[in-house]
């Protein structure tokens, strides 16, 4: 298995999150120039979890927007800024005496080189991650749960 594509697993239980939330290193893929022919070019690079302040100083517009379902990641050094906005951030974590990579974060629109950046942090949101994981595991597709509604004036 390549070290650019590695399974994910996602934290369902909320009793990790104070473990989840001490990881300090952090990892995320990148795009980048291919270093050579085999090199399709997409990366893993390491960045460092920061408290929610540096992002607040460094992202003065996006100071009423960041809560505590967001991580901060980054510094002077980080280059995670080519990162897809969705692209995973994550750390490995040993469950069950086995090392897995677990998605802590999920890139959003303002990534940044050389600067922190927001991440939305995957295990706050993970009530809304069950209950769409559940509805769409019974066999229910997209279009079904964005039905169009009957209007007042359409009587059938």
């Amino acid at each position: 298995m390549s070290n650019s594509k590695l399974p994910i697993c996602i934290v369902w239980d909320r009793s990790w999150k104070r473990y989840i939330d001490s990881i300090q290193i952090l990892s995320g893929s990148v795009r980048g120039k291919p270093e050579n022919e085999n090199d399709g070019g997409n990366r893993i690079l390491d960045i460092r979890r920061q408290p929610p302040e540096w992002c607040h100083n460094y992202m003065s517009t996006f100071r009423e927007n960041t809560s505590s379902s967001m991580i901060c990641a980054g510094d002077t050094k980080s280059n995670l800024c080519n990162a897809d906005s969705s692209s995973p951030l994550g750390a490995m974590v040993v469950h069950k005496k086995i090392q897995r990579y677990v998605q802590i974060g999920i890139a959003t629109m303002n990534q940044r080189c050389n600067m922190p950046s927001i991440y939305t942090d995957v295990l706050s949101h993970m009530d809304f991650i069950l209950r769409a994981w559940r509805y769409y595991s019974k066999g229910h597709s997209s279009s079904e749960s964005s039905s169009a509604k009957k209007s007042p004036t359409n009587k059938k």
